[in-house]
């Protein structure tokens, strides 16, 4: 099976281009956003470039993994960048008030691994970041309170939808050309904090 390392590198350059572009819009912005949303799994930090009632996002999810028993020692990190923006309907975002908000996202994730030095160790690596490799859309609605100017906390519901081709590289018969395409569809709720400034 073949290892590619196109896929981080696309990912990065991707978030360094965006983030370059949010950086770049200090003159049209009325300030930045940083806020993070804890998770049961993946932690969220996002950043975002204040533009009124629309806000130009990019993020990142983070998930580590490690497991150590006799003669075994695992361990993975999954990352999930994202880019996308929210737009935000109703009042001020001034202290006291709730405001009510859309986001929008695209994302894809990679992973890296290290399942020891066993026989096929690398070969099961390889399957395991190919199928944590996905590329996604999210969609959320959520509610920002504003304790005051700067600081908010938010509840959210999202949808997303993720999808991958997994390149098994003939090494599972079943499979006709050695690939497998998944989808996966979840929701969820969350509470996200926020630093405005």
């Amino acid at each position: 099976m073949k290892r590619s390392i196109s896929k981080p590198l696309i990912t990065v350059a991707t978030v360094a281009i965006l983030a370059g572009l949010v950086a770049a819009m200090p003159a049209q912005s009325a300030g930045y956003i940083f806020g993070v949303r804890p998770g049961q799994l993946l932690q969220r930090a996002y950043f975002g470039a204040d533009m009124g009632k629309f806000v130009p996002m990019v993020g990142l999810d983070y998930l580590g993994v490690s497991l150590e028993a006799e003669g075994l020692d695992v361990s993975g990190s999954l990352f999930v960048p994202h880019v996308g923006a929210r737009m935000y309907f109703g009042g001020a975002r001034a202290a006291g008030n709730v405001v009510p908000y859309i986001e929008g996202s695209l994302m894809y994730s990679f992973a890296m691994t290290d399942l020891g030095e066993g026989e096929g160790a690398g070969a099961l690596e390889d399957v395991v970041e190919d199928a944590l490799g996905f590329w996604g859309i999210g969609l959320l609605f959520g509610a920002e309170y504003f304790f005051s100017d700067r600081f908010s906390v938010a509840g959210e519901y999202g949808l997303h939808y993720l999808k991958d081709t997994i390149d098994l590289g003939g090494e599972i018969e079943e499979t006709a050309d050695g690939e497998i395409t998944a989808g996966l569809k979840t929701s969820y709720t969350g509470v996200a904090l926020s630093f405005h400034f």
